[in-house]
């Protein structure tokens, strides 16, 4: 019972933003509750990170890659092993492109529906793909935005950061534009992180608004960094 207590806060973050908790009061609640994992920096100062999930894409990663490019903008990718040997040549334009890599598993199967044995095997998979074994720190983001306890210890001991964020677009469901820059823009704050999503079907939506959203966080004095970058403001 214990087990699923704690997990519930974990997944429960994205249904209480949706009906309109302000999400620094919540974050800080899943904080307490979930200290082992990696919500947002402890900092004063204006920078926040920006992630992806999913991708790579074949489509909508090279337009992303290119808005980036164009607002000078790092971001972390959250990269599924299985995309990733799908397209190699992707992985490689990101890092090229000067952003940060990160574990998002290997298959997209909800890490909370896998054995240990199974997570264990999904982690490393992912991990040899995405040539992380060296990446010092490395981040981890559990597919499903769900985690036991348990499996966040072993990634963990993997030497992983696990991470997810402290504002959601929740693009997957595709929202209108509108909606998607209203829940990440109240979420701004020194620290944060985004999440957004850059694979997992129609990605069009997303792209606007972080064409949207990436100037108005520079015009608001923050400066975007990659999660490494971040992770040192808090100690990590």
């Amino acid at each position: 019972m214990r087990r699923r207590r704690i997990l519930w806060p974990i997944g429960a973050a994205g249904t209480l933003l949706t009906i309109g908790f302000w999400p620094g009061i919540l974050i800080s609640l899943l904080e307490t509750a979930t200290p082992n994992i990696f919500w947002r920096a402890g900092t004063d100062q204006k920078v926040l990170a920006l992630t992806f999930d999913d991708g790579p894409h074949e489509v909508y990663t090279p337009q992303l890659l290119q808005i980036l490019a164009g607002q000078e903008v790092t971001a972390t990718f959250f990269l599924v092993g299985e995309r990733a040997r799908r397209f190699p040549a992707l992985v490689e334009a990101i890092r090229a492109a000067g952003h940060e890599v990160a574990s998002h598993s290997d298959s997209l199967a909800r890490t909370i529906g896998l054995s240990e044995r199974e997570f264990a095997s999904d982690l490393l998979r992912a991990e040899e793909t995405l040539h992380l074994a060296g990446a010092d720190p490395k981040f981890f983001r559990p597919a499903g935005g769900f985690i036991w306890p348990s499996q966040a210890t072993a990634a963990r001991a993997q030497g992983y950061t696990v991470t997810l964020a402290s504002g959601y677009a929740f693009d997957p469901y595709r929202p209108p534009v509108g909606y998607m820059v209203w829940q990440i823009k109240r979420s701004l704050h020194p620290g944060a992180i985004w999440v957004l999503h850059d694979s997992g079907g129609d990605r069009s939506m997303t792209l606007r608004a972080a064409e949207i959203l990436i100037p108005w966080a520079k015009q608001q004095g923050y400066r975007f960094v990659a999660l490494t970058e971040l992770a040192k403001l808090s100690g990590g």
